[in-house]
């Protein structure tokens, strides 16, 4: 019989130390982000388990240690049960664990780690294959939860720990419409004119040198493309962005005539570290950038080389809507 991921933490347990703390029901579901009283009256009665999404919560809450509840696999990393949080958790890749998902693949008719990538939306067939292969040591738990979903694969039949099932998404979310995706950095277009995160000389891409623990990021959808965020101050392309929006460039893209780009101005130049929003036009060797807010904001004639480098817009993030 397997055992399911919230078998050792329980309504009993959850009741003890729920009663020890002297929290109310009430009181824990707000903590948990809004779960009813009866909800929670029900797990501790053994009516409902408790879904594996709040177990981790729930030991933060009390100050309980994951590694006495779940005891992690060998090789895997740390928890951080001070915020309720993985770090960088992983699901170790076992040959059993390889063996079931290969299995489910032959019966969806799905026959190679590039028919995979294109069910679950990762955009990185290479990682999939070497997965697959026994090559690399673990799971993201948002990949493996893809594939869970792609895959129809029963989560309580895996062979994975109890801590792994605590890793991992609600299953049925990606069937549901849930993307993968991974965080991109956001840099105030100050902070980008004075290089954050910009690897210059050393060959490397731009952008490429920013701290996850210090940068701004947002969630994007994982496709094919290296993206990076910039926060729009000021309105001079109002209205199709406006002051405090953020856009997200594609690294790799090419401008193209009539779209919106991120420039920076090149040293030497009048403009020169100036780094701004504008919609891009190329008349033979002549660049124009304008506003779409024709009342606020400047237009620039440059030639290419007045520009240090120029970033597409490819999504457009508002919250001013």
């Amino acid at each position: 019989m397997s055992t399911t991921c919230n078998e050792k933490f329980n309504g009993e347990t959850l009741k003890h130390f729920r009663t020890l703390a002297n929290v109310s029901q009430e009181e824990l579901g707000k903590r948990l982000g809004g779960i009813k009283k009866n909800n929670i009256s029900m797990w501790e009665r053994g009516i409902k388990a408790i879904p594996p999404k709040y177990i981790l919560q729930l030991l933060s809450i009390f100050n309980l240690s994951v590694q006495e509840y779940y005891p992690q696999p060998a090789g895997n990393v740390s928890v951080d049960v001070s915020s309720g949080l993985t770090c960088n958790a992983i699901v170790a890749n076992t040959s059993s664990l390889r063996e079931v998902i290969k299995d489910a693949m032959m019966q969806k008719n799905i026959c190679s780690a590039l028919a995979l990538n294109k069910a679950i939306g990762y955009g990185n067939v290479e990682t999939l294959e070497r997965l697959l292969a026994g090559k690399l040591v673990g799971w993201f738990p948002e990949v493996l939860g893809a594939i869970i979903d792609a895959l129809d694969l029963p989560v309580e039949d895996l062979p994975i720990s109890g801590y792994e099932k605590l890793l991992l998404p609600p299953k049925g979310i990606f069937k549901e419409g849930a993307k993968l995706t991974r965080p991109v950095p956001v840099f105030s277009m100050a902070d980008a004119a004075d290089g954050f995160g910009y690897h210059g000389e050393d060959g490397n891409q731009l952008f490429d040198n920013w701290n996850p623990e210090t940068t701004e990021t947002i969630p994007a959808p994982i496709e094919n493309r290296q993206l990076v965020g910039f926060k729009i101050s000021g309105n001079s392309m109002s209205p199709t962005i406006k002051d405090g929006d953020t856009v997200l460039c594609d690294r790799n893209g090419i401008a193209s005539n009539g779209k919106v780009v991120v420039v920076k101005f090149a040293d030497q130049t009048k403009y020169a570290e100036c780094v701004v929003c504008k919609r891009y036009h190329k008349v033979g060797k002549t660049i124009l950038l304008t506003s779409d807010n024709r009342g606020d904001g400047l237009d620039y004639n440059v030639q290419i080389q007045d520009l240090e480098w120029i970033l597409p817009c490819y999504m457009l993030v508002s919250y001013n809507l």
